[in-house]
């Protein structure tokens, strides 16, 4: 799937920051904004990301905001958890968006456009993602879940 990339550089609004660690149960060492609604928290190790245990409540009270937690990987380069509570989400299975993210967030941090990534939740998937110019290119086995047609009159 090629989608655009989703720059997320800017500190996150201060009154958000502080919120944070309290609802994600853990400090982050880094995280990056996108005035979009998107919250990137980089941890340190790969068991932090798996160990967290949000209030999902608290989360919500920030609006549809998209919190994704990272750290590098043990089996993959990346590994995440996403948390949309605000949007009804508590923890979304394997997220595309969140990738479009992270393509540029990683791919700088590691030095080179293209990782691989898995995304801890309890189903979980595991996608290759590369980095070309403004575009995030995510790659995975997928499931169809709806199928259906669209008749357009006019």
């Amino acid at each position: 799937m090629s989608t655009p990339a989703i720059a997320a550089e800017d500190a996150p609004p201060p009154a958000l920051a502080r919120a944070l660690a309290a609802a994600l149960g853990a400090v982050p060492e880094e995280t990056a904004w996108n005035a979009g609604g998107y919250l990137v928290c980089r941890f340190s190790s790969e068991a932090q990301v798996r160990a967290l245990a949000p209030d999902a409540a608290a989360l919500a009270a920030h609006g549809d905001v998209q919190f994704i937690a990272t750290a590098p990987g043990t089996g993959h380069d990346v590994v995440s958890r996403v948390f949309v509570p605000g949007a009804g989400i508590p923890e979304d299975s394997v997220t595309g968006s969140a990738h479009a993210v992270l393509a540029g967030f990683w791919a700088k941090r590691l030095g080179r456009p293209a990782f691989t990534a898995h995304q801890a939740s309890a189903r979980g998937g595991t996608l290759s993602v590369r980095l070309e110019g403004a575009r995030a290119i995510l790659g995975g086995a997928c499931v169809t879940v709806v199928e259906g047609r669209f008749y357009l009159s006019g």
